[in-house]
């Protein structure tokens, strides 16, 4: 494997994992907004 392939491949799960930790981030807000004010 070379660097550039490792580096692709490292990027690609990288901006997956952003992706659900971002997800669930903005989850996570709107359900306690919605706690807060029920």
């Amino acid at each position: 494997m070379t660097p550039q392939q490792f580096t692709k491949i490292f990027w690609k799960q990288y901006l997956l994992l952003e992706k659900d930790f971002l997800e669930m981030g903005v989850f996570w807000i709107i359900k306690f907004c919605k706690n807060g004010k029920a």
